[in-house]
């Protein structure tokens, strides 16, 4: 069984964002899909899967900005949120090399598990409120801290380089969901009627050249939005995008329209302080 590593498109959007226009597939890397991480976990999570299983890594991904190191987040874990599947974040070498009979080569370097203020870990399990995050996307600092937005807030978050929570943003009321429940239905209207919808949060998030704002998307639109309309059909198609200043917390809004309300938005590249490039997915299969 391999796990086809999706997640290399972004990577080279991340290094070449101005030839973004020119990208071409260059090879595919792949790796177990029952390999460990580096997370030095033992035992199993409540459904068996070993707590130490490498799993779906590649929610996002950013340069480190040294050689080929890159950072990927992780996802909640199996299952959607029904498994206490402990949050992490991966530093992974992708060599690329043209041409060669391995054009793509990859070497997991190491595994950092996320936790609050006072150590207890983060876990994906969407039926704890208290300790649940979604990773989806992830940005380095200038720093060297990291920045997360999360699908359950939705959350924007500044972890240190050990993966301990600094600080959260403020994001405004109308971003988050109303009433948090304990499965997606528990989320969906006539439940909630405000908010983001079930896992459609903040799934991309960008930094400016500048180091000095994040530049979060969601996947979908809000509810209150017009999200969703008869039988919670997927009607909506603009998406809300959420710029932070990282110093003083000061938030605006901008509005992204989707090509269809069945599409989805995966991830946000920041070219310039003004311009992105988002990725809008149609949930096809296909390469």
């Amino acid at each position: 069984m391999t796990m086809r590593m999706a997640f290399l498109f972004a990577a080279i959007l991340a290094t070449t964002p101005a030839l973004a226009a020119d990208i071409e597939l260059l090879g595919i890397g792949t790796l177990p899909g029952t390999a460990s991480d580096r997370s030095g976990l033992t035992g199993n999570a409540s459904d068996g899967t070993p707590k130490n299983r490498l799993g779906g890594m590649g929610s996002a991904i950013d340069s480190t900005g040294r050689g080929h190191e890159y950072l990927l987040a992780s996802d909640r874990g199996p299952k959607d949120g029904a498994v206490d599947f402990a949050c992490r974040i991966h530093r992974m070498a992708i060599r690329v090399t043209p041409g060669a009979a391995k054009p793509v080569e990859l070497e997991l370097l190491s595994t950092t598990l996320l936790s609050d203020e006072s150590g207890s870990l983060f876990t994906g399990a969407l039926a704890d409120p208290q300790r649940r995050l979604d990773p989806e996307g992830i940005r380095m600092g200038k720093s060297g801290t990291v920045f997360m937005s999360d699908e359950y807030g939705p959350v924007v978050a500044e972890f240190d380089a050990n993966g301990r929570l600094l600080r959260r943003f403020s994001v405004p009321e109308r971003f988050l969901i109303a009433k948090a429940g304990r499965t997606p239905a528990e989320e969906m209207p006539p439940t909630t009627k405000s908010g983001r919808q079930p896992n459609r949060g903040m799934e991309g998030l960008a930094i400016t050249p500048d180091g000095k704002s994040l530049v979060g998307i969601m996947q979908s639109p809000l509810i209150q939005d017009g999200g969703l309309g008869k039988d919670n059909a997927r009607v909506g198609l603009h998406c809300r995008i959420l710029r932070i200043e990282i110093a003083s917390g000061k938030t605006s809004e901008f509005v992204y329209p989707l090509d269809a309300p069945s599409h989805g938005v995966s991830e946000i590249l920041a070219v310039s302080q003004t311009e992105f490039i988002v990725l809008e997915r149609d949930s096809l299969g296909g390469l």
